[in-house]
């Protein structure tokens, strides 16, 4: 699949109102604009109540849907489905503009929610588009009708449901878990009706493991082909404790995506990303988090990337814009239609995308395996920081479904009754054949504790101090750590301690079990760090992930020198690997070490050499990177 690079599309001189005040001269310079930024994507939308404006009007016990007085002609497809033919007219105007410019189109159908307002037809604005069954009927008939009629032009790359519509639940009574896959059930199978040719994608963010939000991640790849991320640090948990330059920032997109795609079991699009204004930081930042996020999201295999949005709308003076703050300085494009620094990256990241040859799955070192009541994403998106800087590549699943095989697994900051006991014992069985399991530990209660653990317990009780340090003599490391609870703990014979707290109780220990063992941290690390600033920033956290797993990076061809220099591997055969070296800190010049046997093959791009047998020396600019091939010997 090609890297997907784009962004999402409202007119420079009208935004959300663009379809009522259609200019197409304005649309086509628009068009022209973008294209020469390398943008070959948008996302567009069919404002709901533009081209659906149906009006309810009462009388005596009963009503009628019209558009405004005039009855709807039933003797015709625009009059059963509702729509404003005007409306699809100028759609239509919209998508030969893009077969002019070459853009493929991926089209959000029930556009309901954007920018901060909801955007119903007046005759559904007090009723739930989710839960109510006369608003989902003229849903699916609109749905049908605008897929019917647009589906043979070749612009279209895709269609969504709508955009972000597990949020529309903000208008009526809300609903019950199970409501929304049922809706989405219904406008996916409208849409798959009229056209089984093109890929559903999911349109939506802020979704949960379990669907505790109203969406689960599995459960939406279920109907959907592609899922979708909108990672905006403010608005997803976790993300907005430090700044745009930070690793937190810059691996936001890319960490989230592959949350995703591992429980859903299908790609992922990072499909709307921005700085959400000034007051986030200036044009340079914006710019700077884009090239990272840019460069990791395709190193780790993400569908592509779509920054929000086009054009800013600095000029506009009705709702969103003279709401929210946020909404007004998003574009590519300034409101004189001058280019941002962020084109400039979109420009040149397309010029790299044409001289790179298609990357191979990377290698996963490690299975992370999510559990009930924990916070599955500052679960997730800690482990994924703290692996990349341990040089390790990690997969995600849910520790309900089956266990995929691996020389390592982590099970992140457990509470509550955590996973189920046939998982344990898989685990317990993979140890016994070789397998390192990690455990970080927040309240759980877990059954055979000591057989696991190697540990004791002889007291749990609430922690008086609200940190601790932890000394870890092996590393002549010192961390300080924090957790709600404190074990006080007694480590069997042949259990080896690792880590104590101030007054030597054990902290982190590690028990043999079989021909492998168990890891146990006594603290929550990974949701700890999720709110701690600066957690991932000259910090040495990842070192416990580091010690741990060090006799197992053997798999990888390639170790770095510095936690700076994120690595991917991308095994072509058993002699060939594709390495992606991504130089996220300050330093230009990087040495690598390549495992015995190995040795530098093809240099695709940046620069590598290889002054001696089995090392590297790699100079890359701050925010850049180097890809090269290496070969096993003979």
């Amino acid at each position: 699949m090609d890297f997907q690079l784009g962004c999402n599309y409202w007119a420079s001189h009208a935004g959300v109102y663009m379809w009522r005040n259609w200019d197409r001269a304005v649309v086509e310079a628009d068009f022209a604009r973008l294209s020469r930024c390398g943008v070959n994507i948008l996302r567009v939308f069919p404002l709901w109540p533009d081209f659906q404006p149906l009006t309810r009007l009462l009388s005596n016990g009963c009503s009628e849907l019209r558009h405004g007085d005039t009855p709807l002609d039933r003797t015709t497809p625009e009059g059963l489905a509702g729509v404003d033919a005007q409306m699809m007219c100028r759609f239509e105007e919209l998508l030969s503009i893009a077969e002019q410019h070459r853009m493929r189109l991926i089209v959000p159908l029930i556009t309901g929610w954007m920018s901060g307002r909801m955007f119903y037809p007046p005759a559904f604005e007090a009723r739930n588009p989710i839960t109510d069954y006369e608003t989902v009927k003229w849903e699916i008939r609109f749905v049908k009708y605008f897929v019917r009629r647009f589906k043979d032009y070749r612009c279209i790359l895709a269609w969504e449901p709508g955009n972000e519509t597990n949020v529309m639940s903000f208008c009526g009574d809300g609903w019950k878990q199970g409501d929304y896959w049922v809706w989405l059930s219904h406008i996916v199978h409208a849409i798959r009706s009229e056209d089984p040719t093109r890929p559903v994608y999911a349109g939506m963010h802020g979704l949960s493991l379990h669907g505790e939000s109203g969406a689960a991640i599995a459960e939406v790849g279920e109907l959907c082909d592609m899922l979708t991320v909108h990672p905006y640090p403010p608005f997803v948990p976790h993300c907005s404790v430090d700044g745009l330059d930070s690793r937190r920032a810059m691996l936001h997109g890319t960490a989230e995506a592959l949350y995703y795609a591992d429980i859903s079991g299908r790609p992922c699009l990072c499909e709307e990303i921005g700085t959400l204004g000034s007051s986030l930081g200036d044009e340079e930042t914006a710019a700077r988090y884009l090239r990272a996020n840019l460069y990791a999201l395709w190193s780790h295999g993400s569908a592509g990337l779509l920054w929000w949005c086009a054009c800013d709308q600095t000029e506009l003076d009705y709702p969103p814009y003279d709401w929210c703050a946020c909404e007004r300085e998003l574009g590519l494009l300034r409101a004189d239609g001058s280019l941002k620094p962020v084109a400039a990256e979109m420009q040149a990241f397309r010029e790299f995308l044409r001289t790179q040859p298609p990357l191979t799955p990377h290698q996963r070192d490690a299975v992370c395996i999510l559990s009930k009541s924990q916070d599955n994403w500052a679960a997730s998106y800690s482990t994924q920081l703290l692996c990349k800087q341990a040089g390790l590549d990690v997969r995600f699943t849910d520790g309900e479904d089956p266990l995929p095989d691996s020389p390592i697994y982590l099970l992140p900051s457990l509470t509550g009754d955590a996973i189920p006991k046939r998982t344990w014992r898989i685990l317990m069985e993979r140890a016994k054949d070789g397998a390192l399991v990690y455990v970080s530990w927040q309240d759980a209660a877990l059954s055979s504790f000591e057989a696991i653990t190697g540990l004791r317990v002889q007291s749990n009780a609430m922690r008086a101090e609200a940190q601790t340090q932890v000394d870890f003599p092996e590393m002549a490391l010192k961390l300080t750590l924090s957790g709600p609870r404190r074990l006080a703990l007694l480590p069997l014979p042949e259990t080896r301690v690792l880590g104590t707290e101030p007054d030597g109780n054990p902290a982190f220990a590690f028990h043999p079990y079989g021909k492998g063992g168990f890891y146990f941290l006594s603290f929550p690390l990974e949701t700890v760090l999720a709110d701690q600033p600066r957690a991932f920033e000259g910090t040495a956290y990842y070192r416990i992930y580091q010690r741990m797993f060090s006799a197992h990076t053997d798999r990888k061809v390639t170790v770095r020198s510095s936690p700076e220099l994120l690595l991917t591997e991308y095994p072509v055969s058993a002699s060939v690997s594709t390495v992606v070296a991504l130089n996220y800190g300050p330093e230009t010049r990087h040495t690598l070490t390549l495992r015995p046997g190995w040795q530098l093959g093809q240099i695709v791009c940046g620069h590598v050499t290889e002054p001696s047998p089995g090392t590297l020396c790699m100079e890359a600019e701050p925010l850049s990177l180097c890809r090269f091939t290496v070969k096993a010997d003979g």
